[in-house]
Formats: structure tokens, C-alpha cells, sequence
């Protein structure tokens, strides 16, 4: 039983018996107490222990949502320095690429466009969602929607791989991509 209820029920009936036995402040026979009256007194005092545990459960959720939502951004943080160092090949290839003198031109063109690019995946997230029918309730397709966002995600890198694959076939058969201002790329 409920420490709290425990505690309730026991203070109602020691009052009742105080009042039986002549100890209280007014001196009333046992017959006097109706059944009613002391019911009444049980049902507030019981009232009164559901209010204080259910204020006790909402403590308790908050505390657990708080919980949650640091564990939420601690993993959200880990993804977006993931997400940071996937890019960092892409960075290097756009800087060696780059003419003589305009590397940071460049590099905050491609900050910008990777910012909207995040931007841009937002908008997809939700598009690509309510086109797979994921709600709030309905997770059934939920593996789909992360297959997508996976093979999206590698996409980059698979472009990335073929042009590399792409140089060296040029650079065995003699040819060599030349960029102005620099000797050669890759060597």
C-alpha cells in the first residue's frame, strides 16, 4: 500500500478513535460518529493523496524528459561532427582544385552551399516522410525512409570514389588533369 495513503488513512482513524475514547476536543459517543462522516473525511484525505501523487509523477516525467532530450542532443552532437569529418574530403579536393589565390573564395562557397544544402535536406526529411507515410502513430515504413537517407548520404562519396577512379585512369594512360597554377593533381 501507498506510504502516503498509509500515513492518511492512520491520521483519520487515530482522530476517530481519540474522539471514541473521550480524548479529543469535543467528546462525542461512539453511536454519535456517523459512518457517512468519517466516509466523507476518508474520501477527502484520499482526494488529497491521488493530488499529491500525480504531482509526484509529473515531477518524475519531467525529470525523465529531461533525461532524454540530453541524451538526445549528446547523440546529435556526435552525428554532426560525423557529419563534419564526411565533408573534410570534399574540402581538401575543393582547396587543391582550386586556382592560385582563391581557395578561400571557394571554400566559403561551399560552406554556403553546404548550408543550404542542410537546409535543403530538412524540406526533403519531411517531403520524403509524408511521401512514405510516417506520422506520429504509423512507423510501419520508417526502414525505408532510413534506407533512402543512407544511400543518399553515401551518394557524395561514391562521386568522390569516381573521380578519383577517373584521374588515375587518365594519369595511366599519360594524360594527366592539369589545373591552372599548379603542377598536377594527386601527385
Amino acid at each position: 500500500m501507498d506510504p502516503i495513503f498509509n500515513a492518511a488513512f492512520m491520521q483519520v482513524v487515530e482522530e476517530k478513535s481519540k474522539y471514541i475514547f473521550g480524548q479529543g476536543s469535543g467528546i462525542k459517543s461512539a453511536s454519535r460518529i456517523s459512518r457517512n462522516e468519517i466516509q466523507e473525511q476518508l474520501k477527502a484525505r484520499q482526494k488529497e493523496v491521488e493530488d499529491e501523487r500525480r504531482k509526484r509523477e509529473s515531477v518524475w516525467k519531467l525529470k525523465i524528459n529531461l533525461k532524454r532530450n540530453e541524451e538526445i542532443e549528446k547523440i546529435s552532437s556526435v552525428a554532426e561532427t560525423v557529419a563534419i569529418f564526411k565533408l573534410l574530403p570534399f574540402h581538401v579536393l575543393f582547396a587543391s582544385l582550386a586556382p592560385s589565390g582563391c581557395e578561400g573564395s571557394l571554400m566559403s562557397f561551399l560552406a554556403s552551399a553546404l548550408y543550404f544544402s542542410s537546409i535543403f535536406n530538412g524540406v526533403l526529411d519531411i517531403t520524403l516522410s509524408t511521401f512514405l507515410g510516417i506520422t506520429r502513430g504509423n512507423y510501419s515504413s520508417l526502414h525505408n525512409g532510413i534506407l533512402i537517407q543512407f544511400v543518399a548520404a553515401l551518394l557524395p562519396l561514391g562521386l568522390l570514389i569516381m573521380y578519383l577512379w577517373l584521374n588515375l585512369q587518365l594519369k595511366r594512360e599519360g594524360r594527366e588533369v592539369k589545373v591552372k597554377g599548379r603542377e598536377n593533381i594527386g601527385g
